[in-house]
């Protein structure tokens, strides 16, 4: 953050990644010490799709945060059709079998 500061750069949202959900006090510390509002610090974790990261963003207000900064006010973001798609994959209807065939040459 220093170094980001150096050079003019003054950033409003951070993200962070973890191995799991953080702490409102972690939160609170990373607030601090990098002078970003506490709404901004958005932890990453380890999630088991790519599907998943844009509901784990907008489930810590990002999307709302990002809104309120460039002056729209507050605005819930939805993802209804990204959380079926989810939903789709975590619970499948059919299952297929898959074969492959290959040559290998030297």
């Amino acid at each position: 953050m220093q170094k980001l500061r150096e050079i003019g750069i003054f950033p409003t949202a951070l993200g962070v990644s973890r191995r799991s959900a953080d702490s409102d006090d972690e939160r609170s510390k990373i607030s601090l010490f990098a002078n970003v509002r506490e709404e901004g610090v958005i932890s990453m974790w380890d999630v088991d799709s790519i599907y998943k990261v844009p509901q784990m963003l907008n489930k810590q207000g990002l999307g709302s945060h990002r809104l309120r900064r460039v002056g729209f006010g507050f605005a819930a973001c939805r993802s209804v059709g990204l959380a079926k798609l989810v939903t789709a994959l975590e619970n499948p209807q059919h299952q297929i079998t898959i074969g492959m065939v290959g040559n290998m040459s030297i």
